[in-house]
């Protein structure tokens, strides 16, 4: 990856931290796949993504503009969606009777 996209994906969590005011992780983790032979989405699971994109995304700049907004988009949920889920959209708990 060229410097500069490194530095911009750096700066995706300190912006993030400017947005939301608050960090409700201990650590966060992209857990990054790069494969053509893998189906492609992102997932957020509270304190890691799992975001799976083709395999030259970040080498690829037509890829990179595609791609561009996973990885943001993935770490936003941790928040909107995640830590602070919307009225109505809790999970429901069913218990062994």
């Amino acid at each position: 990856m060229p410097p500069e996209q490194i530095e911009t994906y750096q700066r995706l969590v300190l912006e993030a931290k400017a947005l939301f005011g608050a960090r409700h992780y201990n650590h966060y983790d992209f857990l990054v796949t790069l494969s053509d032979h893998a189906e492609h989405f992102g997932l957020e699971h509270h304190q890691s993504s799992d975001d799976r994109m083709p395999e030259r995304v970040f080498i690829d700049s037509g890829l990179q503009r595609t791609w561009a907004t996973l990885l943001p988009h993935e770490y936003a949920h941790s928040w909107n969606g995640k830590y602070r889920r919307p009225l109505g959209l809790s999970q429901v708990i069913f218990k062994n009777r």
